[in-house]
Order: structure tokens, then sequence, then C-alpha cells
């Protein structure tokens, strides 16, 4: 009877030891995944009031674009409906007005020649999947860098960033959203 409670009394503490051994990994994990998380959201934080997009990658130079800029130094598109489907099938459209993203990479001459697309990429670390340049140079006024939604600046609304990329459904006709990202804050070129 003694050597089964003996044995007992092993295994819990074994046990024990097991469980505060798991307990110490996931918290560390836990602290580390953190930490990095706050130095990519960090990567995208920049001390000026306003916003700013960053192109990089593989690119000639990296470029860092203010709203103000995007608003008037790039061929604008404006109020212009945007068709869109998602996963489940909804579609929708809204009105948006723009920055042309092929005016954009254009006039900085900053892409590579080999460079054939890009992503979005967001401050919450969304990043949307990736765009084909020859695609976007054929239809180049379907993708924005987009900074007002149905006559209203985005900046205004809780869920939404202040600028958001935006792809039409013409260019990906059977889900278009996962090309698309809100609170848009760089654009990485491959």
């Amino acid at each position: 009877m003694n050597n089964s409670k003996h044995r007992i009394k092993d295994f819990l503490s074994k046990r024990n030891i097991s469980i505060f051994i798991l307990f110490v990994i996931i918290i560390g994990a836990s602290i580390g995944l953190t930490i990095y998380n706050l130095q990519l959201v960090e990567k995208y934080t920049n001390d000026s009031s306003e916003i700013t997009i960053k192109i990089y990658g593989n690119v000639k130079r990296e470029v860092n674009i203010t709203l103000t800029q995007l608003k008037s130094d790039y061929q604008q598109v404006i109020n212009q409906k945007f068709y869109f489907i998602n996963d489940f099938g909804n579609t929708w459209s809204d009105n948006y007005s723009g920055a042309v993203i092929w005016d954009i990479f254009n006039k900085e001459d900053c892409l590579n020649p080999n460079s054939t697309r890009f992503r979005f990429e967001a401050s919450d670390l969304y990043t949307s999947r990736n765009i084909l340049f020859s695609l976007v140079e054929q239809n180049p006024e379907l993708v924005l860098l987009a900074y007002e939604r149905n006559g209203m600046a985005m900046g205004g609304e809780p869920d939404k960033g202040p600028i958001e990329g935006i792809v039409n459904r013409s260019l990906f006709p059977d889900w278009n959203t996962i090309y698309t990202a809100k609170h848009v804050v760089a654009i990485r070129v491959y």
C-alpha cells in the first residue's frame, strides 16, 4: 500500500513539474511573440503627425510618401466606383478617390527591372496577396491608394485606416478582397 502511495506521489510530482515547465514555455513564447509584433508595428510608426506610405523591398531605392503628396503629386482618380466580392460571395461597391499606384511607381522610378509584383502591408500587420505589375500596368486606374470612400475621408471612421489599397473586382473576378488592405502603411515590392 505504501509503495502505491509513493508511486502516485511520484507521478503527481513529475506531472506538476511537467505542467510548470509547459506553463513557462507558453508564457515565454507569448512574451516573445508580443515583443516581435510590437517591433513590427514600430517599424511602420512614423514620428511625424502625417501618415506616410513606405515603398520598399526589391526597389532601386526606398520611397516614403506622405498623405499630402499622395493627394497632390500623382494621377488622381476621383469618386470612381469600385466593385468587390469576398470569399463568402458577398458583393458590394463603393466610390473611391485616390492616387493611381502605377503612376506612383513611374514617377518615383523606384522599381528594379526584375520587380514583378507587390503587396499592401497594413499597420495591423495584415498583408494583401501579391499583385502582378503587368496586371496593374494594363489597368492602372483600377488599383489605388485611396484616401476617400463615398466622398468622405477614411481617417474619420474607427475601423478604417486613412489609406486603403484598393483593387477593382474586374481584375480578380472570383475574389478580390484578398488583394485589398485597410490601414496601409507600406507597399512591399518583390
